[in-house]
């Protein structure tokens, strides 16, 4: 996924925030903020910086394809929405309250933009810009939000404390008016509360799931080894009850009931094959099994993690970013996923 993501973003125009800009990106209004429009590109800007995150932080979980770095650039855009929003209400904040930036530093940005171009004069910058379906304006419009946001931001915010940033948004969104002109990205604002999800957090709650689907494997070899005679467990709390030794086989602060438990944002589900009644182990008498197969899925699908996770006793991790995988069994390589190298 890495590697995909890293070529993927490599193309485009870099802004202020490292933005890209594509050429068949559309120049639509998303939504107004009290009249301000964000348009299309804007967003897009800040959903493949959110992404940016999500590769930064996705080491270790395996490469990935064109299309699915397209869609967590997709599954990022409500919350590039949200996060725009919000510093256009901070922004707009600090515009009334007298904060301008001073436009001949914009030159500087200019002379830097030039230089990254190998562009001599500004109507030859004008011209690679347009190439990457941006402009001069579109520069001159990201530098100034930007300068205005962090220059409201120094003066609203002693030690730059998240609380005082946190308790300013709320005051500016309760009294903020705003026109959506794409209503699935309204609609998907509303249900998460305004809640922004970050590619670190997904990434983050992604590798916590595969690390426990990890934990799970070997929990299940040593009890199949030591306390059932070869059988697998078929629930958790088989794994987390103490055995005769005293110490269980998988850490009981999961906190499972039966085959399920919640972790860092995912629904991690046992599933036994075969199993066989009231088998003799370790801890007595408890159910068995001859295999068995766990899963990794999202609590939220598109906000607490994308990709779907599963293993077996073979101990191959299974990944699809598409939708939940069917079915995982030994080694065999499942149609609805490929194996997390």
């Amino acid at each position: 996924m890495r590697g995909v993501l890293r070529r993927l973003f490599c193309v485009g125009l870099t802004l202020i925030a490292g933005a890209a800009l594509h050429a068949q990106v559309s120049r639509a209004v998303v939504v107004r903020v009290n009249g301000e429009p964000v348009i299309h590109i804007d967003v897009q800007a800040e959903a493949e910086n959110l992404a940016r995150d999500y590769v930064r932080s996705a080491a270790g979980l395996g490469d990935g394809t064109a299309e699915e770095a397209q869609r967590i650039v997709a599954v990022l855009f409500p919350s590039a929405a949200i996060r725009l929003v919000d510093q256009v209400l901070i922004v707009q904040h600090g515009r009334a309250s007298g904060i301008r930036p001073v436009e001949s530093e914009f030159g500087d940005t200019l002379q830097r933009m030039m230089a990254a171009f190998g562009s001599r004069t500004r109507e030859e910058l004008d011209g690679a810009l347009k190439r990457d379906g941006a402009s001069i304006e579109d520069l001159r419009r990201a530098w100034e939000r930007s300068t205005v946001l962090d220059l409201t931001l120094q003066s609203q915010m002693r030690g730059r404390d998240p609380r005082v940033l946190e308790a300013l948004v709320q005051k500016l969104r309760a009294g903020a008016r705003l026109e959506w002109q794409r209503d699935e990205i309204r609609q998907t604002f509303e249900a998460r509360g305004y809640t922004a999800v970050t590619g670190g957090l997904l990434a983050g709650n992604e590798a916590v799931a595969v690390s426990t689907l990890r934990q799970v494997i070997s929990a299940q070899v040593a009890y199949a080894s030591a306390c059932a005679s070869g059988g697998y467990a078929a629930s958790f709390e088989s794994l987390t009850r103490r055995s005769a030794e005293g110490n269980p086989f998988l850490d009981p602060q999961l906190k499972p009931a039966g085959t399920r438990l919640t972790r860092g944002g995912y629904v991690i589900t046992l599933v036994a094959h075969e199993p066989v009644a009231q088998a003799t182990t370790c801890h007595g008498h408890a159910t068995v099994a001859s295999a068995f197969t766990v899963f990794a899925a999202p609590a939220v699908a598109d906000v607490s993690g994308v990709r779907y996770f599963a293993a077996s006793g073979a101990g191959m991790i299974y990944q699809n970013l598409g939708g939940p995988i069917l079915s995982v069994r030994g080694t065999v390589k499942p149609s609805t996923a490929r194996p997390l190298l």
